[in-house]
């Protein structure tokens, strides 16, 4: 008995000590989270093409020189813009833009008489802008608004389109000023929206154009960005 039994311990021990000798289960060490891009300052720069649609206005002076009543003068207009604009000081949640826009917005309208048949030279309008600008963002890498003004040439004209009559083109000075927003959905591209106001400097009598007084016209425009 004494045999079977100090047979049975040592059958038993190697099992013993190697449960015993098992080392410890360590979990992996944690991966880093990737950095969010969201938190980082906004891109170095931007390029804008956007759809525009420019509320001209029908004024009754614009009407009395072309000899037309104000409903016949052309309604808002439609065109387009683009610009490009870059960022040198960013700090935290604030960027300093330097850039600059082109603007173009036209409408034509044919006066009719009360029959509804075309009466008179058909009507036409354009608007024209070219300016640099400044501008004071406020956001992020992935979304920011901001407030800019700027000053350049620019044209704003109404007149009766004949055979004798080229299209106008008398630039004078303009003060722009608005703001808008960009919201970046993929890494490169956003969406983005301006609604901007031009002071237009008087335009005096020239050829066939009357003179024009000091004008300010509302433009609103929305379209896509690229960084």
């Amino acid at each position: 008995m004494r045999a079977l039994a100090a047979a049975l311990l040592l059958a038993g021990a190697p099992g013993f000590a190697f449960a015993q000798q098992t080392p410890p289960v360590v979990p992996p060490p944690p991966v880093a989270a990737p950095p969010v891009i969201r938190d980082r300052p906004i891109s170095g720069f931007v390029i804008d093409a956007r759809g525009v649609l420019a509320k001209f206005g029908q004024r009754a002076a614009t009407a009395t020189a072309l000899g037309v009543a104000a409903a016949d003068l052309p309604g808002p207009g439609l065109g387009g813009a683009i610009g490009a604009h870059v960022y040198p000081l960013r700090v935290a949640r604030v960027a300093l833009g330097v850039g600059g826009e082109m603007v173009i917005a036209r409408r034509s309208r044919q006066p009719v008489d009360d029959s509804g048949e075309p009466e008179g030279a058909n009507l036409k309008a354009r608007m024209f802008s070219i300016a640099p600008q400044l501008s004071l963002n406020f956001g992020r890498r992935n979304g920011w608004s901001y407030v800019s003004a700027g000053m350049g040439n620019a044209s704003f004209e109404t007149w009766a389109e004949t055979a004798s009559a080229a299209a106008p083109d008398r630039r004078v000075r303009a003060i722009n000023y608005g703001g808008g927003a960009r919201w970046f959905r993929s890494p490169h591209l956003a969406f983005t929206f301006d609604l901007r106001f031009y002071a237009v400097s008087p335009g005096f009598a020239a050829g066939t154009l009357a003179e024009r007084p000091r004008q300010r016209l509302m433009v609103l425009s929305a379209g896509l960005s690229v960084r």
